[in-house]
């Protein structure tokens, strides 16, 4: 036999005996099963060791000799001095120190999130009590942010069917998940939770300030920020000189040029939601006012807001309140973003009014060509046209009067 032969022929005797004491053990009252249950588990540890111990060729021989080899090894290992009860009063200690650091009144400022509000700072103990309390059921840490905070939330609350709160973001603007129900923004300290720093706490009070809205459009998830017409910070006119990045976002890995590429998606955003503040502010219920683009197009430009409409239109191609007209015009406008990024801009207007929109934005446009063409270089008139076209004669070939042609 080989050494793997050895050792499996010791495996497999061993594990017979095992299986045998097993029989035995069964068969015995329950003060006997009891009295034995110790030696069980540890001749199980052993059988389980021998699965992966590589004896060598005598060692596994001088076991295979012995009639019982599983009970001689057992009764080596009880003579043996082992750490093991140090172990367990170390067990018992250090659960202790948890329990009571659990119970300490340690409190301090969080953030709280609730779908459809505007978060508030609140003073809460860190306790995994208090925790759960504040989020409605067994709690669920998330990191996804570099700065030691955390977001607390009901690990069950999309089975729950709490509603949906806010979206999580990756560095393209992309929506990988969305925090359901309540959560809390935390800090973190050495080895639990803690109180946010009064830096921190301000950055995602920013950060999560907008709520947001969420529907299921031809099956995709449409996000839309929750703000009202007369909120101060629905964006007015000013000047805006972000410029349109017209690539994808791995060509602006690519290049370095993410930065860029970020702060056109932001503003893609600002101008989506400048969008559906004008048609609120001028559709009156019944009617569209002539001017409602003039605002929106001074503060983005034109070239942005017909990127948002034609976006818009893109996603909903489906829907017969657009005119076949408009679908066609938003064809030619490309997008260099994936569908989830770019449905954080699809406007969230009604449609039959947003076709209305676009129509004066269309039309804005075609004056804007007119009046450049009309800028360009002087028209000739006419007569000084003639006058450049009408050929030089040469006197001394044209016949005198009452004198023949020739």
């Amino acid at each position: 036999m080989n050494t793997n032969d050895l050792n499996t022929a010791l495996y497999e005797k061993i594990a017979a005996e095992q299986d045998k004491y097993r029989d035995w053990l069964k068969s015995q009252p329950p003060a006997e099963v009891l009295n034995h249950a110790y030696e069980y588990t540890v001749r199980e540890d052993i059988v389980m060791a021998m699965e992966e111990l590589e004896l060598t060729d005598a060692q596994a021989q001088a076991l295979l000799d012995s009639p019982t080899p599983l009970a001689d090894v057992y009764r080596h290992f009880e003579k043996l001095e082992t750490g093991y009860m140090d172990v367990i009063r170390d067990s018992i200690e250090n659960r202790a120190d948890d329990v009571c650091k659990m119970k300490e009144p340690l409190a301090g400022h969080a953030l709280v999130v609730e779908p459809g509000k505007k978060p508030y700072v609140k003073d809460i103990s860190f306790s995994l009590e208090s925790l759960q309390k504040e989020v409605g059921g067994d709690i669920q840490a998330v990191y996804p942010f570099h700065e030691p905070v955390a977001l607390i939330c009901d690990e069950e609350g999309k089975l729950k069917g709490k509603p949906l709160n806010r979206t999580l973001r990756d560095e393209a603007g992309s929506i990988y998940d969305v925090m359901a129900g309540t959560f809390l923004v935390v800090g973190l300290g050495e080895d639990d939770f803690a109180a946010l720093e009064p830096e921190l706490l301000e950055k995602f009070s920013q950060h999560f300030e907008i709520p947001e809205m969420f529907a299921q459009i031809n099956g995709k998830l449409v996000v839309t920020a929750m703000r009202s017409p007369d909120d101060p910070k629905v964006p007015q006119q000013q000047g805006d000189m972000v410029p349109l990045y017209p690539h994808t976002v791995s060509y602006a890995k690519e290049h370095g040029e993410l930065e860029a590429y970020r702060a056109s998606l932001r503003t893609n955003y600002k101008c989506k939601e400048a969008i559906e503040a004008a048609v609120r502010e001028h559709f009156d219920g019944m009617y569209l006012s002539h001017d409602a683009a003039k605002g929106v197009i001074q503060t983005y430009g034109i070239d942005r807001v017909m990127l948002v409409l034609a976006n818009t239109v893109q996603l909903q191609d489906w829907d017969g309140r657009y005119s076949r007209r408009n679908k066609e015009w938003a064809k030619t406008i490309p997008n260099y973003n994936s569908d989830s990024v770019r449905g954080g801009y699809a406007v969230n207007s009604h449609p039959a009014v947003l076709n209305g929109f676009i129509d004066l934005v269309r039309e804005e446009q075609q004056r804007s060509c007119t009046k450049d063409e009309k800028a360009g270089p002087p028209r000739t008139s006419v007569r000084e046209k003639l006058k450049k076209e009408t050929p030089v004669v040469n006197r001394s070939t044209v016949p005198k009067k009452g004198e023949p042609e020739r």
